[in-house]
């Protein structure tokens, strides 16, 4: 033990309390770290949504998810831990990523955790939603009350652009064991309510590969950051509507105010969208040609529960980590566990 407060240091990295060597058949030796849910959140909660520069509500608001999420999982109890430090569970980083702030909203909420009927509650977060969060059945299988899609109109969105070769895509889809020849053709079958890819068809020269839910984002050679996304001439974005209604539209052969007057988009046309944040972002509106093909999207990460981004977004007009949680938790209370 080494400092103040006492860590263990383990290949250099720093963490708290007290380890626990075990070596498992067929691998090397495990390392667990057995500390208190406060000390693991101060590693966690860092990594996950950010520091001194992050909003304090929205920091208490990854608190109190984390901390739900933690007490609902055990993924590894059969190895003798509850939970790993990647992207599995939660990404944690022991002492050496805590900071003050991150410390104090943990400290802030201690003991809070999400339930829904009197249950604990399994809460998701992820990066950036695109717009609005997706409901759980559009991304998985299962539909669950509290993790139904909401607008986000707070979240400065994040946009991407990818381009792929007939040859690049042409080989992955062999790679996946799909052998339906040369690519020639990519389209969006169903798109959910929140602008997202439910049913993407690929066709070849000798068959045809279908993707269903977050498959859609594995079906290109890099694993798209998320399902809101649409393919070369069929590019799209999704508006929001009279009654705050979700629809994704065509970008090519659209109507567009200008300073001129109304005009038609056509294929090839930059076209450039505000957001409600002054973002200004391209939509890729160039059509698929034979050297391949541009999938141009908004947000990251699977899209359920919490959007980080939004949450910062809310955070930052003065939403409360109650408002921000039951905004994208639907139906759900916050409480102290009765363990605490």
């Amino acid at each position: 033990y080494t400092g103040d407060p006492k860590t263990i240091n383990v290949n250099g990295e720093r963490y708290r309390t007290s380890i626990e060597l075990r070596k498992f058949s067929g691998s090397n030796i495990t390392v667990i770290n057995e500390l208190t849910m406060g000390d693991y959140l101060g590693g966690v909660v860092p990594l996950e949504i950010g520091t001194t520069e992050t909003p304090f509500e929205a920091l208490k608001a990854q608190s109190v998810a984390a901390r739900t999420y933690a007490v609902a999982n055990h993924k590894h109890q059969d190895l003798g831990f509850d939970l790993c430090n990647s992207t599995c569970c939660q990404v944690y980083g022991g002492y050496e990523v805590e900071n003050l702030a991150t410390n104090n909203a943990i400290k802030a909420t201690e003991g809070m955790v999400v339930t829904y009927g009197g249950v604990l509650a399994q809460l998701y977060y992820f990066a950036s939603s695109g717009g609005a969060t997706a409901n759980s059945e559009n991304v998985w299988s299962k539909a669950v009350p509290y993790l139904q899609s909401v607008e986000d109109p707070y979240e400065n969105t994040k946009y991407w652009t990818y381009t792929f070769s007939t040859s690049e895509m042409t080989n992955h889809m062999a790679n996946m064991g799909r052998n339906i020849g040369t690519v020639t053709n990519i389209e969006a079958v169903q798109i959910s309510e929140s602008g997202r890819v439910t049913e993407l068809k690929i066709t070849g020269t000798t068959g045809v590969a279908i993707f269903n839910r977050v498959s859609t984002r594995s079906a290109f050679p890099d694993y798209l950051p998320s399902q809101v996304f649409s393919i070369g001439g069929d590019s799209g974005v999704t508006v929001k509507k009279s009654g705050n209604v979700l629809e994704s539209i065509s970008v090519p052969g659209s109507l567009v105010a200008t300073s001129t007057g109304t005009s038609v988009i056509s294929a090839g046309s930059p076209v450039y969208v505000k957001d409600g944040f002054g973002n200004i972002s391209v939509v890729q509106t160039s059509t698929n040609t034979s050297s391949g093909f541009a999938i141009s999207g908004a947000g990251a990460g699977h899209g359920v529960g919490m959007s980080q981004r939004g949450a910062m977004g809310m955070a930052s007009a003065g939403f409360t980590y109650e408002d921000i949680l039951k905004h994208y938790f639907t139906g759900v209370q916050i409480e102290k566990a009765n363990f605490y």
